[in-house]
């Protein structure tokens, strides 16, 4: 498989709670999402032997994993390997994306659909560290 889809039932982007469907590809990177699907997919069945909540995240019961759990969890990993977790939040996924994608030249507005923003916001979420500022400074002196 090249790609595969998830599907949200709920989302803040989604108003009219009609589900969204975000279609992620295989990258052919060393994180590959795709990949990393097939491997926690598979790792889930073999841990629970059994069906379990249709849920992308489940706790070790196989229950649906809550959003308020799942950042906690999140943020104990992160405080186990040395990481301020107090830095890190629900929405910090949004702002590493946008970042990310800014970083990688991603055009505008590709960084807005993967997103699924409906207005310009997203640029709010981007982060430019000193050296990505200085460039850009650097290239309009040269202009």
């Amino acid at each position: 498989e090249t790609a595969f889809t998830l599907i949200l039932r709920r989302s803040k982007t989604d108003p009219f709670r009609k589900g969204i469907q975000i279609r992620l590809f295989q990258s052919g990177q060393t994180v590959c999402p795709v990949q990393c699907m097939k491997k926690y997919m598979m790792f889930r069945r073999s841990w629970f032997n059994r069906n379990v909540s249709s849920a992308l995240l489940v706790d070790e019961s196989g229950n649906p994993l809550s959003r308020h759990l799942f950042i906690s969890k999140l943020k104990q990993i992160l405080k186990s390997l040395g990481f301020d977790d107090e830095k890190f939040q629900g929405h910090s996924f949004r702002i590493g994306a946008a970042t990310s994608a800014a970083a990688g030249q991603v055009e505008d507005h590709l960084i807005k659909t993967l997103g699924r923003w409906s207005s310009d916001c997203y640029t709010r979420y981007i982060r430019s560290d000193d050296q990505t500022l200085s460039r850009a400074q650097q290239a309009m002196c040269c202009l």
